[in-house]
């Protein structure tokens, strides 16, 4: 793991932006809200994600980090009173990097918030 306040250097730092990138294409990329949002909404989309890129944790080919998830919860009201509300949920990611990049091999998104 690499230790806080240690300077990376700047293959660490592209590795940790790829890997960024990777999370937010999986989050964004158009397909069905991931299900944890899909159960609070059925129009739930994601709006943004900030992965805590400098946090990302590296040991070996194996990373972990952060992420929080903007999202839009869409409802139809009664009466064709439709809204749209925003909420902000933590996750957690892991993966490996290959030869061919970051490849997530778990993405969770924890939306326990919305019910308390």
């Amino acid at each position: 793991m690499t230790g806080v306040g240690h300077d990376p250097g700047p293959e660490t730092s592209a590795l940790r932006r790829a890997i960024a990138e990777a999370v937010t294409r999986l989050l964004t990329d158009g397909t069905a809200a991931r299900p944890e949002l899909a159960s609070l909404s059925p129009r739930a989309r994601v709006d943004g994600v900030e992965v805590f890129e400098g946090d990302i944790k590296l040991v070996g080919d194996r990373f972990e980090g952060l992420v929080n998830v903007h999202c839009i919860l869409g409802y139809d009201g009664e009466g064709g009173d439709a809204f749209e509300t925003s909420e902000t949920f933590p996750g957690r990611f892991e993966g490996t990097v290959r030869g061919e990049g970051p490849r997530i091999t778990r993405l969770s998104v924890d939306t326990a918030s919305f019910y308390s």
